[in-house]
C-alpha cells in the first residue's frame, strides 16, 4: 500500500506542476480552445446563453424606455453579449485576448490540464512498472503432514527478513493437522488450488515451497492445474518417489512390518481408522503390480500407468527451477532418497534405484529429463532431521544456501548437479552409470562402456482427465 500511495502522489504532483505552467503554455500562443475543437454541447450552451442575454436586455429596454446602450449597466451587458457572440462564432477579436472574464478565464489553462493528466498517468504507470520489476515475487508455503500453516511461521519470517516487501501466503487446508492426516491427497490438492486461485496477489505467478507431504501436494497442483503459474518450486524433503513406511512412526524396528501391512493400505474397504493421507503415496517395491493398479494418487501424478497424461509433463516442464532438497539423516521419509525421486529397486528392494536409472527419467514421463537437460532441475543435500527442516536449526542449509539464491536472482545453476547427489557410499551403489556427457569428468564407465543417455519415448496417448475443481 505504501508503494502504491507513493506512485499516486507522484502522479498528482506532476499534474499540479504542469497546471502551474499555464502561463508558459500561454506564451506559446496556445491561449484558448477554438470553437472547432469545442464539444457540440459546449457550443450549444454558449448559444443558449447568448439568446437569453439578448432577450433579457430587450425586456429591460422596453420597460425603462431607455436605449440598452445608453445606461452604464446596459453598456456592460452589451460587452458581455458581444464577447459571447464572438466566442460562439469562432471570432478572434482583440477584446477577447487577455480578458479573464467569463468562460475564457480558464480557456488558457485547459491545454495544460490535458497535458498534465496525460503525463501524470504516464509517470504513475512508469513508476508502477519499475516497482513491479524490483518487487519480489510472491511466495506460497505448503506445510507437511500432521501440522498446520503455523508450522511455517519461521519460514515466513526468513522470507520477510531477506526479501523486503515480499507477499507470503501460508496455505491451510481444512482444520490443519487433522485434515492433513485424514483427508485424501486429491481433495487436499483441490483445496490448495481453490485458495491460490482466489488470491489476486498470486494471479501473476508465484514461487512455491512445499515441505514433506506438502511437497507432493504442491507438485500435484503444478501438474494438474498450474493456474496461476508456479515459477520456482522448492521441494523440502518431500516423498516425491513414494513412501514405504508409516511416516509418523518410521522406526527401523518396524520396517519388517511394512511388507506385511502393505496390502491394508491399498484395500478399498479398509476400516475407517486405516484411512490416511499417506495411503495415497504408499509404494510397495515388493508388489509393484498392486501399486500401479490400486494407487489413487502417486501412480497418477508420476505418470506410471500405460496411458500418460501429457498435461502433467508440460506443466512441470514450464518451471523455471525445480529444486529437490534431500536430508542425509531424514528419519521420516523412507527411503530418504525419495526426496530426489530415488526409490527401492523393484527388482532388488534392498538397493536404491536412482532417478537417472528409472524409466520415468529416460522416457520423460513428467518432464524431469527435459528440466535437467535445460539446467532447471537441481539436487541439493542437507544434514537435518525431518522436523528441523522448517526450524532455525536448519535455516543456514535449507534456506540460505539452497533456496534464497533462486528467490533473489532466479538463477539457473548450469553446472553439473552430480556434486549435489548423495555419495555413492551412502547408496551402496558404486557401479552405476549416469546419463549425459556432463558426468564424464567425474565418473568413468566400467570396462570402457559408454554412459547410457537413454531415449525419450513418445507419449502414446493423452489421458482425458477430469482433474478440474468441483
Amino acid at each position: 500500500m505504501m508503494r502504491l500511495a507513493g506512485s499516486r502522489s507522484t502522479g498528482m504532483l506532476a499534474i499540479a506542476f504542469l497546471l502551474m505552467m499555464g502561463k508558459t503554455i500561454d506564451a506559446l500562443e496556445v491561449r484558448k480552445i477554438n470553437t472547432e475543437f469545442q464539444a457540440p454541447w459546449y457550443r450549444k450552451s454558449l448559444q443558449k446563453h447568448t439568446f437569453q442575454k439578448d432577450t433579457k436586455m430587450r425586456r429591460m429596454s422596453s420597460n425603462s424606455g431607455v436605449d440598452e446602450f445608453d445606461s452604464p449597466r446596459g453598456e456592460r451587458e452589451s460587452k458581455k453579449i458581444e464577447k459571447i457572440r464572438c466566442t460562439t462564432e469562432g471570432g478572434n477579436s482583440s477584446s477577447d485576448i487577455g480578458d479573464n472574464s467569463g468562460s475564457d478565464k480558464w480557456d488558457k489553462y485547459l491545454p495544460g490540464v490535458g497535458i498534465g493528466v496525460a503525463l501524470g498517468a504516464l509517470i504513475s504507470n512508469a513508476i508502477s512498472i519499475l516497482q513491479s520489476l524490483t518487487k519480489p515475487r510472491p511466495v506460497v508455503l505448503m506445510h507437511g503432514i500432521m501440522s498446520s500453516q503455523f508450522h511455517m511461521d519461521e519460514v515466513t519470517d526468513w522470507l520477510v527478513a531477506e526479501l523486503p516487501g515480499v507477499y507470503v501466503k501460508q496455505i491451510e487446508i481444512g482444520d490443519g493437522a487433522r485434515a492433513s492426516l485424514r483427508w485424501n491427497m486429491t481433495w487436499q490438492v483441490k483445496q490448495f488450488a481453490r485458495q491460490v486461485r482466489r488470491d489476486p496477489s498470486l494471479w501473476n505467478g508465484f514461487d512455491l515451497i512445499g515441505y514433506s507431504q506438502g511437497a507432493l501436494i504442491s507438485r500435484a497442483y503444478i501438474e494438474r492445474f498450474n493456474e496461476p503459474r508456479v515459477r520456482n518450486f522448492f521441494s523440502w524433503c518431500g516423498p516425491q518417489a513414494g513412501q514405504f513406511g508409516v511416516p509418523v512412526v518410521n522406526i527401523p524396528l518396524l520396517h519388517p512390518i511394512n511388507k506385511v501391512a502393505s496390502p491394508l493400505w491399498y484395500w478399498e474397504n479398509r476400516p475407517e481408522w486405516a484411512w490416511y493421507s499417506w495411503n495415497d503415496y504408499w509404494k510397495d517395491p515388493h508388489n509393484m503390480a498392486t501399486y500401479l493398479e490400486k494407487s489413487t494418487f502417486l501412480a497418477d501424478i508420476n505418470n506410471e500407468r500405460p496411458v500418460k497424461n501429457l498435461r502433467y509433463r508440460n506443466n512441470l516442464k514450464s518451471l523455471e527451477n525445480f529444486v529437490l532438497i534431500y536430508s542425509t539423516i531424514d528419519n521420516v521419509i523412507r527411503p530418504r532418497e525419495s526426496s530426489w525421486f530415488y526409490f527401492f529397486d523393484s527388482n532388488d528392494p534392498e538397493k536404491i534405484q536412482t532417478l537417472f536409472q528409472s524409466k520415468m527419467y529416460k522416457e520423460d514421463w513428467i518432464g524431469l529429463r527435459s528440466l535437467y537437460e535445460r539446467g532447471r532441475l537441481h539436487f541439493r543435500r542437507i544434514v537435518c532431521t525431518h522436523l528441523d527442516v522448517v526450524r532455525e536449526a536448519c535455516k543456514s542449509q535449507v534456506f540460505d544456501m539452497h533456496t534464497l539464491p533462486f528467490l533473489k536472482k532466479g538463477l539457473r545453476n548450469k553446472s553439473s548437479s552430480v556434486l549435489m547427489r548423495p555419495e555413492l557410499t551412502d547408496l551402496a551403489l558404486r557401479n552405476i552409470t549416469l546419463p549425459g556427457s556432463a558426468f564424464r569428468s567425474h565418473f568413468q564407465p566400467e570396462s570402457g562402456k559408454e554412459l547410457d543417455t537413454g531415449t525419450v519415448a513418445p507419449i502414446q496417448a493423452i489421458k482425458k482427465d477430469g482433474d478440474g475443481m468441483d
